[in-house]
């Protein structure tokens, strides 16, 4: 009887496969994250990955489970986006930066590329201007080697 694998290792290999690894790269991948002495064999991943789907509805079913009430319907426009950031998060990447990179990803697809630019870069200019007015004046070590002025 095949062992039966997490949410998570799945989500990590479904993800691995929709970028583009071999299923072979996949498993070695897998036993290196989580640690197996024997990866999910070729065809238990490839039942875990249906055409279409990032997904697979068996493991929607379980995220959805842990979501809040509201979440189910906008998880099923998110099953992509889901199943990177789980990955991330498995990975040990820091859950602030990952849901950053993604709550940009969604922007820049409500606003487009450009806009997004504009918008970071404007961000970044008044960010500048706050840390400069924050920030006390320099000191001039001149000023402070000759104990003043002469």
């Amino acid at each position: 009887m095949p062992k039966k694998y997490p949410v998570e290792v799945r989500l990590f290999a479904v993800q691995k496969k929709a970028e583009g690894h071999s299923w072979d790269r996949v498993a070695e991948m897998v036993m290196q994250n989580f640690g197996f002495d024997r990866p999910p064999s070729r065809r238990q991943m490839t039942k875990w990955v249906k055409t279409g789907d990032a997904i697979p509805n068996l493991m929607l079913e379980q995220i959805k489970s842990r979501l809040p009430a509201f979440a189910p319907g906008w998880l099923s426009t998110q099953q992509e986006l889901m199943g990177k950031l789980c990955t991330e998060w498995m990975m040990g990447k820091d859950p602030n930066l990952v849901l950053a990179k993604a709550f940009l990803s969604q922007l820049r697809g409500f606003i487009g590329p450009e806009k997004l630019r504009m918008a970071l870069d404007e961000f970044a200019r008044e960010e500048k201007q706050h840390e400069q007015e924050v920030m006390p004046p320099a000191i001039n070590p001149k000023l402070e080697e000759g104990g003043g002025t002469k």
